[in-house]
């Protein structure tokens, strides 16, 4: 039998704000309670205002870790995605968000801490060693990562060109990427719109896909977010298909 071994939380020791930034929170009493009863309101919200469609959701993984990409079009995109997923696995899906937007200040983090769940990516001043702790974090941990490789909301409903940080997420390794296209969230809730429209939502699914053979380098992770920017693509639903 092996040895019992204390691991102190990757978070211990740090302030209270400095916690709520770390790449390596880890969920405490409050916080899951927060986040349990965000999770219900958001179950309940999509479910009934927006009557969220989940197609082929038997795509999702089981288990983790894994990571979901998806286009990005309005705030309603990664709490749709994890009222998407097998309810066993919200608890720890964890939304990447940009740093500098929603963690720069108090109200920000907590918020983006204690409701989302969210995760933070600084974009201006570390993303390299940021994704590489996430990186780290996703291979040990089970967990889900929710990204938007586009790294910004479209302002005209399209799906812009992916950013290479997904590759360096999972580029050499056997964590799954799981593509999703999310429609009718740009129609509710574009940028610069205060309050969501009444309007249907939908998530489609596709195979997990692994990159276990390409090279950890920025050619590779610029060939993994192509890659996965065409799997979306291919997901678009036909105008007579669309919701």
């Amino acid at each position: 039998m092996k040895e019992w071994e204390y691991t102190p939380a990757k978070d211990h020791g740090l302030s209270p704000h400095d916690a709520l930034k770390s790449t390596w929170r880890e969920p405490g009493l409050i916080s899951s309670l927060f986040h349990t009863i965000w999770l219900t309101v958001c179950q309940v919200y999509f479910k009934t205002y927006h009557r969220l469609t989940v197609r082929d959701s038997g795509f999702f993984p089981q288990a983790g870790p894994f990571v979901v990409v998806a286009n990005h079009c309005s705030h309603l995109d990664a709490p749709a995605v994890i009222s998407s997923l097998p309810r066993k696995l919200r608890p720890v899906a964890y939304p990447l968000a940009a740093g500098d937007a929603f963690f720069s200040t108090t109200r920000g983090a907590w918020f983006g801490a204690l409701f989302l769940n969210a995760l933070p990516v600084w974009r201006k001043r570390s993303a390299r060693h940021s994704l590489g702790d996430l990186r780290n974090r996703l291979e040990k941990r089970n967990v889900v990562f929710i990204l938007f490789p586009e790294g910004t909301r479209s302002r005209d409903g399209e799906m812009g060109a992916f950013k290479p940080g997904v590759g360096m997420l999972v580029a050499g390794s056997t964590v799954p990427v799981v593509p999703c296209h999310i429609e009718g969230t740009f129609r509710s809730l574009p940028p610069g719109a205060k309050w969501p429209k009444r309007s249907p939502l939908a998530v489609t699914v596709s195979e997990p896909v692994t990159f276990p053979d390409q090279n950890h380098d920025r050619e590779g992770w610029i060939s993994i977010a192509n890659r996965l920017a065409q799997r979306i693509k291919d997901l678009e639903p036909s105008p007579v298909d669309s919701v």
